[in-house]
């Protein structure tokens, strides 16, 4: 099992090899990026967050026909068990206390650029979970997880949920540009470990991005590279925020076809 567990997550590396070589010139970009600002816990971030991870995708959950949004995660992931299919959490930028009930996971693991500050009360009540730390837009943070993955023998992730409240609004981008060409990374590595029934949901505060997400040329390459190359697909949806100089609220899920 273990030696087949190497595997699939070799071939899943190899098969996205492409993108990832063109995606890690994102590291490049930020070579000379300030310093992010040290703060011990973003908006929104940690256990008992409101509202509910679900609801930040509510839109793209609508679209897929979903009428039950809270506790979705849950439900898929409970799903997944009672199939007798893996259920691996990875919460990007975040600690993967969404899920409310963690026995539905096989594991629970959060990509974090700090670990994650709890009190002495918090952590008596939900516990640690898993964390990796490093910058989310460098090679080596992504490089770290798959080695932390192999050593807790996990395959690959089946629910992927990147929901940054405060870590992305506060980024120092200096463009819509530079932040579409992040966003690729992000998702290109995300979907080289990421299982063949696995999904990743993502959203992105309306802060940042100018103009139709799913129409900048880097994110509309991507979508095509995606649809032609694996078994997945990806759905997005803007909504414009005009009282915020036209900037865009984003969400998306990358799916099996």
């Amino acid at each position: 099992m273990w030696n087949s567990a190497i595997f699939i997550i070799v071939i899943n590396i190899l098969a996205i090899g492409p993108q990832l070589w063109a995606a890690n010139t994102c590291s490049e970009m930020f070579s000379k990026r300030p310093v992010i600002a040290e703060v011990e816990r973003w908006p929104q971030d940690g256990p008992r967050v409101f509202p509910p991870y679900e609801f930040s995708v509510q839109d793209i959950l609508k679209a897929k026909g979903v009428t039950d949004i809270d506790g979705y995660f849950d439900t898929i992931l409970r799903a997944r068990k009672m199939e007798g299919i893996s259920s691996n959490v990875l919460d990007l930028m975040g600690s993967g206390y969404f899920i409310n009930d963690p026995k539905v996971a096989d594991s629970i693991t959060g990509l974090r650029y700090r670990s994650l500050h709890l009190n002495e009360k918090e952590t008596e009540v939900v516990g640690r979970r898993d964390e990796v730390t490093g910058d989310i837009f460098a090679k080596s943070t992504w490089e770290k997880l798959r080695q932390s993955m192999l050593d807790r023998k996990i395959a690959g992730q089946d629910l992927i949920v990147m929901r940054p409240e405060g870590g992305w609004r506060n980024y120092p981008f200096v463009s819509t540009d530079q932040q579409a060409k992040s966003l690729v990374f992000v998702l290109s590595n995300a979907v080289s470990i990421l299982n063949p029934k696995g999904e990743f949901y993502f959203a992105l505060t309306p802060s940042k991005f100018k103009g139709d997400s799913s129409k900048h040329p880097d994110i509309v390459a991507f979508k095509e590279w995606l649809e032609k190359e694996t078994n997945f697909k990806m759905s997005l949806r803007s909504t414009y925020w005009p009282d915020q100089d036209q900037s865009v609220e984003v969400q998306g899920v990358i799916s099996p076809k």
